[in-house]
């Protein structure tokens, strides 16, 4: 009896002293993280195929730094390499990708988007299926970047049924150009420089017909092995977007972006 109650009193420890190790070593604090994000989603986040670049990582590495972590950057790739490199656990934060049900059960958001986007629709001046009213995208082709979610532009109205969707912005609006599509839809400020660089001016035109705003999360991997306090980062979030810093670092970002793009031009 005395040696059946020893050896449960062991196993009994022997649990506790799993779980108390367990948690110390979930509550470890994260001394860095490594973050990536789809290469073409400027200002916000783009790479210059060595490390990951924009706005979004300006913007954390003030608010994560206040909690004593280092943030470190990786190029991945496309939009669905960088899911597979979360899921495995290359990378433990992305930004610019879509709050979708695929998304959200491999990541956790954050509750504070770093941005806000307004949409846009473009299409061709020249095309004589334009569209002027929501109604008449529903039976239109269009196309619209990964990057971007359905269910959070459209939520329960009704889905256009020709809606491709690309691996790189910059796929859907030569798909405009060449006329492979009657509209794309965009970002607000994306649209812009996309166009200027691709020396579509005075081709496009910008139609008024979403009145949608998508934000922009982070998403944290859900097997990051170490602690970090996404309430906190919520809260710096806000603070650094109502002092008017994450503004100043988005317009910061888009002379960069731009910079880089025309030096890249200049070396062709």
């Amino acid at each position: 009896m005395i040696r059946k109650t020893l050896c449960i009193l062991i196993q009994t420890l022997a649990v506790i002293l799993v779980q108390l190790t367990s948690t110390k070593v979930i509550a470890e604090t994260c001394s860095s993280l490594t973050m990536a994000g789809p290469p073409d989603f400027p200002p916000v986040v783009w790479s210059d195929y060595r490390e990951t670049r924009g706005a979004a990582r300006d913007l954390l590495e003030q608010a994560l730094n206040k909690q004593g972590i280092e943030l470190k950057t990786d190029h991945v790739g496309g939009y669905r390499r960088v899911l597979k490199a979360l899921t495995d656990g290359r990378i433990q934060l992305i930004t610019g990708i879509p709050k979708t049900p695929e998304t959200s059960a491999i990541a956790t958001f954050s509750s504070t988007p770093l941005y806000i986007h307004s949409l846009t629709v473009l299409t061709k001046r020249s095309h004589g299926k334009k569209p002027h009213n929501w109604n008449d995208l529903l039976e239109l082709k269009g196309a619209m970047p990964d990057q971007l979610s359905v269910e959070e532009i459209f939520h329960n109205q009704q889905k256009p049924k020709k809606l491709i969707r690309t691996f790189t912005p910059n796929l859907a609006l030569k798909m405009l150009k060449i006329g492979r599509v009657d509209y794309t839809i965009y970002p607000n400020i994306q649209d812009d420089l996309l166009v200027s660089l691709l020396n579509l001016e005075g081709t496009l035109e910008k139609l008024p017909l979403i009145t949608q705003k998508v934000p922009v999360f982070v998403a944290f991997s859900k097997n990051i092995d170490c602690s970090i306090s996404i309430q906190q980062l919520n809260t710096d979030l806000q603070k650094l977007t109502k002092s008017g810093e994450a503004e100043k670092i988005l317009n910061d970002s888009l002379y960069k972006w731009m910079s880089y793009q025309l030096k890249k031009r200049e070396s062709l």
